[in-house]
């Protein structure tokens, strides 16, 4: 199943409220893949990964993707991030945090844009460690669609950058698709969720909520 999200181009940040028993049905179902995709991020959830979140969750769940400024995050991620905007993604139910898929993975496909001169073979994404540690993950980027897709067994913060991260060279601006130029200015904090989008698909319980900069709570 695939979930399309209508979001404003300007989205720094989204969160969607899943109903875990509409899910249910389709993570018991042979080959059940669910994807959610917007501007911001496009999200697939393996069979295996599908499972595990179905049988973790409580009666709903909130998947949040928000890119965040390095200086917003504690010391040692921020030092490590070397000023490149992080990609937090989180996966709660009930107030507990789902961050393993027992063996499963999620795709993740979210917008970069190279500078001039930069290759598409230098892009790299990192995971963040909560103590600053980046350990490097497998990815491809897609160079006319200016997105960089990569594979996790479990949600945290991830960089995207140009080589090593403490030598990152790439646009400090991922905006949400269609990409503006390279050599923008350095991401804002996202604002407040400003609009709740009922969509049809799974029994009609899926909101999204999308965050717009240039504004605060």
């Amino acid at each position: 199943m695939t979930v399309q999200l209508q979001t404003q181009a300007s989205a720094r940040a989204l969160e969607i409220s899943l109903p875990a028993a509409a899910l249910a049905p389709l993570a018991q179902a042979e080959g059940g893949v669910l994807t959610l995709d917007a501007d911001l991020a496009r999200i697939t959830f393996d069979p295996a990964a599908l499972s595990a979140v179905v049988e973790q969750a409580g009666e709903g769940l909130v998947l949040r993707v928000a890119c965040r400024a390095a200086e917003e995050l504690p010391g040692a991620q921020a030092a490590a991030a070397g000023g490149m905007p992080v990609y937090e993604l989180t996966l709660h139910s009930g107030g507990e945090t789902i961050s393993h898929f027992a063996g499963g993975s999620v795709s993740v496909t979210l917008p970069y844009i190279l500078e001039e001169g930069r290759s598409a073979g230098e892009v790299a994404v990192w995971h963040l460690a909560e103590d600053g540690a980046a350990t490097r993950c497998e990815r491809r980027y897609d160079e006319e669609a200016r997105q960089v897709t990569f594979t996790t067994p479990h949600f945290s913060h991830y960089v995207i950058a140009c080589g090593e991260l403490g030598a990152a060279a790439g646009s400090p601006e991922t905006p949400a698709l269609p990409a503006r130029p390279a050599g923008g200015q350095p991401v804002p904090r996202p604002a407040p969720a400003l609009a709740a989008l009922g969509l049809g698909a799974l029994a009609g319980l899926v909101f999204l909520l999308c965050r717009r900069r240039g504004k605060r709570s």
